[in-house]
């Protein structure tokens, strides 16, 4: 029986959440819903802070938004390279597109200020 990816992940970056899971997926781990739930949240908290952010700090906005953008590129060109079974590619290209959608936001967000 294949192992869950558990919900003990470390604090750290906006990021680590996507990046920790990955990690167990690729050692073998299966996404629950909980933690797809999990990360759809977090897309959502992360879409809020940034309208927040630009709201109240226009002036250093796009900076913050080019960070953020930048940070989701980094993760997911450094994810590993290892061949990974069907199922496993399945669920890193579902965290992969919620990443995306993310940093299509952010440029969004970007192009209207």
């Amino acid at each position: 029986m294949k192992q869950a990816v558990t919900g003990k992940l470390s604090a750290g970056t906006d990021f680590d959440l996507f990046k920790a899971i990955m990690v167990q997926i690729e050692n073998g781990a299966c996404l629950t819903e909980l933690l797809n739930w999990m990360l759809h949240d977090k897309c959502e908290d992360l879409m809020e802070d940034a309208e927040i952010y630009a709201a109240l700090h226009p002036k250093d906005a796009r900076h913050f938004l080019l960070e953020r953008r930048l940070a989701i590129c980094t993760l997911l060109i450094n994810k590993t390279k290892r061949k990974l079974k069907p199922k496993q590619q399945e669920q890193i290209f579902a965290i992969e597109e919620r990443l995306l959608q993310l940093c299509a936001f952010y440029a969004r967000l970007y192009n209207a200020l």
